[in-house]
């Protein structure tokens, strides 16, 4: 499990989870509407070791800095 992060399936609510990537790095990118980035935010994945469920998330510190550069259209 990444550092910081405590979380469980979303589908089973199981915390026995595999993280990892899906794909190659660039289908791993999620890249917002309506802001310039050059990069995107690479973003993170599990699997559900219990379920089989898999899902992708974006990481707490590149959760943040989307939030700062939608601060001025969030507090619209």
């Amino acid at each position: 499990m990444p550092l910081g992060l405590e979380t469980c399936c979303v589908a089973c609510g199981s915390k026995n989870l595999c993280f990892g990537t899906l794909g190659t790095s660039a289908s791993n990118v999620f890249i917002p509407s309506g802001i310039f980035t050059v990069h995107g935010y690479k973003t993170r994945s599990y699997t559900c070791l219990d379920c089989g469920y898999v899902n992708q998330y974006l990481p707490k510190d590149r959760l943040d800095k989307l939030k700062e550069k939608l601060r001025d259209r969030l507090k619209e």
